[in-house]
């Protein structure tokens, strides 16, 4: 009998490509090396080299370490010249990213469990990454920004802190064949009846479970689901239909649900209604056949980056309620409407509580997240003629010839970098720390949270997104928000006002800008000094305009000379991998020397 392998053609692409391992390898082994040093985690040395007239650094490990080209930004992170990381015992590429981690991180003593684990990640994310890089072969970023905002997801990098950025724990190559958006292909939501006893949406005026159902299915579906909990159910108007990633329903819910299953409480419909692909979040969807209804926020049991990509109940009863909130809180603001900021609209969301795990304390949180829904109004229903909008993750993404989009955009847009760049900040940073300031309400706003609004290829304004657990609110007494219900304000997450700014600069600042401004450097637009001093100028054109909030610019402080450098890789390291109570949170690495005020300094010399 002749054994036959699974080849490209038959549904692996890129994984075994050799060509494309490769790549993938040392694409992983530069951001290693430059995530890793700007954490703290590895120290290399640093020479100048007078031919590049970058810096030479090398590594000492026990395996007999790395040299590499490259040069610090502003955020003491050596930006690593691609394809230049060799061996120093042989002068060879290093191409095995999983031997080199192993060997750079054995100083750290990380205990074996987590290490193997955090190795596992970073193979899952090889494999991941080789689809990616199959998708985009041949794709320049002009070809990129010509797609629809969906297909573009497929060709991202990922999460730009995390070195395993596609983790995907609980994943094997078939399901990520199925649901990483990678591939692109759609799948169809399974389908639970539940009963009105056991748990209902809670809705935005105008929404109710039907017209939620017509969100995902069409006149033909809904009949035939409806037949369907006909004939499994005496009283089918005691019942409501509940979306359920198929992924999430077969590994989670069938089992871990089955007595609410076996007592009629719940009942499992299948697989019906529109296609739909996932975002780079993996539990986010977009309607593939109807892109101007809404996106689904579905669960998902699954380790990815930094944590169970689950849905917590306390944030899903508030969610229409702080949806609608805010979108008139952003209406009823001059600034906010002078630059364009607006919020999709997340007008359902429904949590439906484990008998068992929910409220049993101490629990693993990712048990007690398990089954719920949040709907989200598309982008694709806010674009207007002559518009895109996309995530703020295209500001810090190069092509596969090195391109950066953001170079392919500020080209398009006719105008200069300075120009480009000064709009970007006015319609995006700004209204950020508005909120901060007038409201006392802190939006983390990484590179998927921020959807930015372009008109001709300019930035014309922004769409803040995702509220379950990223909008914080200060301590402070007068943040004291007026129309809305007292329980909703209480539900959010608060911090203290010198806290709630790193919202913006963790977020925006170190998720996004960290790794843009070395972009445009390295393509000759614009230097990184440069590009903090417009910022800096900018904040402090704002400030200087709202002399009434002074005070609390100074307890929300931009331009403290020191500030905390937030470390996704090292709280990994730190926390491991056990179940725990609560999600994982960033752990502090050495302090940093504020960009801004470099930036400042040279915006007021």
């Amino acid at each position: 009998m002749v054994i036959s392998h699974p080849t490209v053609a038959q549904g692996y692409p890129g994984l075994h490509s050799p060509a494309l391992w490769h790549r993938a390898n040392v694409r992983l082994i530069e951001k290693a090396l430059s995530e890793l040093s700007y954490e703290g985690l590895v120290t290399a040395e640093s020479q100048p080299d007078s031919v590049s007239g970058d810096s030479v650094f090398t590594l000492a490990s026990k395996a007999g370490g790395y040299r590499w080209r490259g040069h610090f930004n502003l955020w003491d992170q050596i930006v690593v010249a691609p394809g230049s990381v060799r061996q120093l015992a042989d002068d060879q590429p290093v191409v095995d990213a999983i031997s080199l981690l192993a060997d750079v991180l054995a100083p750290l003593a990380i205990p074996p469990v987590t290490l193997a684990n955090y190795l596992r990640e970073t193979l899952n994310t090889l494999a991941a990454d080789t689809q990616m890089l199959a998708a985009r072969e041949g794709l320049s970023a002009a070809d990129w920004l010509a797609l629809p905002a969906d297909r573009l997801q497929r060709l991202l990098d990922g999460h730009p802190k995390a070195v395993p950025s596609k983790g995907r724990v609980g994943w094997g190559f078939t399901e990520n064949l199925r649901y990483g958006p990678e591939q692109g292909g759609g799948f169809q939501l399974h389908w639970l009846a539940v009963s009105r006893t056991l748990a209902q949406p809670v809705c935005a005026p105008g929404w109710d479970a039907a017209r939620l159902l017509a969100a995902s299915c069409d006149a033909a579906e809904r009949v035939r689901l409806h037949q369907l909990l006909a004939a499994a159910a005496p009283r089918a108007e005691d019942y409501w239909l509940l979306p359920v990633h198929p992924w999430q329903w077969q590994a989670m819910i069938a089992t871990q649900f089955a007595g609410l299953i076996n007592a009629g409480l719940l009942i499992p419909l299948g697989e019906a209604g529109d296609r739909y692909t996932p975002q780079q979040s993996l539990r986010t969807l977009n309607n593939v056949d109807r892109p101007s209804e809404p996106n689904l926020k579905l669960p998902l049991t699954l380790l990815n980056t930094s944590a169970y990509r689950g849905l917590p109940a306390r944030y899903l009863a508030i969610t229409p309620a702080l949806s609608d909130w805010l979108q008139r809180l952003l209406a009823a603001d001059a600034l906010l409407q002078h630059c364009q900021c607006d919020a999709l609209a997340e007008p359902a969301a429904a949590f439906v509580a484990h008998p068992l795990y929910h409220g049993l304390e101490g629990v693993p949180y990712q048990f007690d997240e398990m089954l719920g829904a949040v709907w989200r109004e598309s982008t694709e229903s806010r674009c207007g003629m002559g518009e895109s909008i996309l995530m703020a993750a295209v500001l810090q993404q190069a092509d596969d010839q090195g391109q950066p989009l953001v170079v392919e955009l500020i080209r398009a847009s006719g105008l200069s970098a300075e120009e480009w760049l000064v709009r970007l900040f006015d319609l995006a940073v700004v209204p950020l720390y508005h909120l901060q300031a007038r409201y006392g309400l802190g939006f983390i706003a990484h590179g998927q949270n921020l959807m930015l609004r372009f008109a001709n290829h300019a930035p014309a304004g922004i769409l803040l997104k995702d509220y379950q657990g990223d909008l914080f609110r200060t301590e402070a007494e007068w943040a004291q928000p007026e129309g809305l219900d007292p329980a909703v304000w209480a539900a959010l997450p608060t911090m203290p006002s010198h806290y709630l700014v790193h919202n913006l600069w963790t977020g925006l600042f170190a998720s996004v800008f960290r790794f843009m401004a070395p972009l445009l450097e390295g393509s000759g637009l614009l230097q990184e000094r440069r590009f903090y001093a417009l910022l800096s100028q900018r904040l402090r054109h704002y400030q200087a305009g709202h002399t009434a909030l002074a005070a609390r610019f100074a307890e929300l402080d931009l331009f403290n000379p020191s500030m905390p450098r937030l470390s996704l890789n090292r709280a990994r390291f730190a926390a491991g991998y056990g179940d725990t109570a609560s999600r994982p949170i960033h752990a502090l690495g050495p302090a940093l020397n504020n960009p801004l005020l470099i930036g400042d300094t040279l915006a007021t010399a």
